[in-house]
């Protein structure tokens, strides 16, 4: 179970990171941006989560619905957040 500290660890640095980029690059970044990127990271972890539990339990076929019905749209979603971040900062440069 120690792996999800060093998980949320390494989460909480890649978020740091790209909060410092932003601020320093002065990206107007949109609130619908924030909500996708939200719903996209909670779904994908969320999915992580069911991932590994039902694993545990010696599941497998349910691990991967839970990644199908869960990561493959919170992947998308961040994808799509992802999109629209730096098409705004193109955007803005032209």
């Amino acid at each position: 179970m120690w792996y999800w500290y060093l998980g949320i660890l390494g989460l909480g640095i890649v978020l740091t990171s790209i909060i410092y980029w932003v601020r320093t690059n002065k990206i107007a970044v949109q609130w619908y941006v924030w909500v996708l990127s939200a719903i996209g990271l909670l779904s994908t972890l969320f999915a992580l989560q069911n991932i590994v539990g039902t694993y545990e339990e010696h599941y497998p076929k349910a691990a991967a619905m839970s990644a199908l019905l869960f990561g493959v749209p919170g992947l998308i979603l961040l994808g799509i957040a992802t999109q629209l971040m730096v098409r705004s900062r193109t955007h803005e440069k032209v």
